[in-house]
């Protein structure tokens, strides 16, 4: 016998009814696993990285403060809680959705702006990336000829830290500390931190290369990441949109077939549920040919219509 839909007696549970909904719950699931995993790179940059020596040397290098390394700290913490929350309102909500494509358009557009601004994000870092050697000149320079000017001065005390911290010596070699004195003694106008001896300090490497390597190293990690996590969130929130808008154009649009169940577990009525939440009724035994349909609402003369689905047997 050839049926128009499935007469089981034992309840079956549909994950998805509809590809909005699959759409919605998939993405959904994606964006939260992208919001905790950004709200966690935050707290690994405010309680780790920040606090490291190396970070330490080369705020002071870069002539930078705090206050401009928690700038994107907090509004990479600020798209991951919008990120989770995208998220976890598209799974939640996966059934109102369903109903109404017009939400997950929203949270698409959310998702869209948030990935645009990241691959902005992207461009200003290639720019630092690309300015990086000249500030170095500038600001390293600066630094060190005012340290060597004041032994006891506070750039001296961040010239001894980036020494310590990536075992060098000067911007080139330990000869800047005398070409910014203008002697050629040693122990006098090389501090100590760069070698124990004069012989120890002429053989230590520059600041500036390891400080660069650094840096470049550190930029080009986090464009990339960044660059990927715009690129991918962009996609997503096209691929929610597009659904949704199919899905909001025609309301049938890959919707599940409909699903009969027993009313109270027993024989006689049952009743089938389809995607639109319609109830149908089915009156007699497992047997029986005709079905009718009812939606809550629907009336005609104070009296609920229905209409007649005939099954084929």
């Amino acid at each position: 016998d050839c049926c128009c839909c499935c007469c089981s007696s034992t309840r079956e549970v549909m994950l998805c009814t509809s590809f909005i909904m699959c759409t919605a719950v998939c993405c959904g699931v994606m964006l939260a696993l992208a919001g905790l995993l950004a709200l966690g790179a935050s707290l690994y940059a405010y309680f780790v990285l920040l606090l490291s020596a190396k970070v330490q040397c080369g705020m002071f290098v870069l002539d930078t403060n705090t206050v401009q390394l928690l700038l994107p700290i907090a509004a990479f913490m600020l798209i991951g809680v919008l990120l989770l929350a995208c998220g976890v309102y598209s799974v939640v909500r996966c059934k109102p959705i369903e109903k109404k494509p017009t939400h997950l358009i929203v949270v698409g557009a959310v998702v869209l702006v948030i990935g645009v601004c990241l691959l902005l994000s992207v461009l200003c870092c290639l720019l630092f990336i690309y300015r990086v050697d000249g500030l170095l000149d500038r600001t390293m320079y600066g630094t060190l000829h005012t340290a060597s000017a004041s032994p006891g001065s506070e750039s001296a005390r961040q010239w001894d830290n980036v020494h310590s911290a990536f075992s060098c010596c000067g911007i080139t070699d330990g000869g800047d500390w005398l070409m910014a004195a203008n002697s050629l003694n040693w122990t006098a106008h090389v501090p100590a931190s760069c070698g124990a001896s004069d012989a120890a300090k002429m053989a230590q490497r520059g600041c500036k290369d390891p400080i660069q390597e650094e840096i470049l190293w550190t930029s080009n990690l986090a464009c990339a990441i960044v660059g990927v996590s715009g690129g991918c969130l962009v996609v997503n929130a096209l691929v929610m949109m597009l659904v949704a808008f199919l899905s909001w154009r025609d309301t049938q649009w890959l919707r599940a077939p409909q699903q009969v169940q027993p009313l109270d577990g027993g024989g006689g009525s049952r009743r089938a549920r389809t995607a639109e939440g319609e109830s149908e009724y089915y009156d007699g035994d497992e047997h029986s040919d005709r079905v009718t349909n009812s939606r809550d609402g629907d009336t005609v003369n104070g009296r609920k219509k229905s209409k007649t689905v005939i099954i084929a047997n």
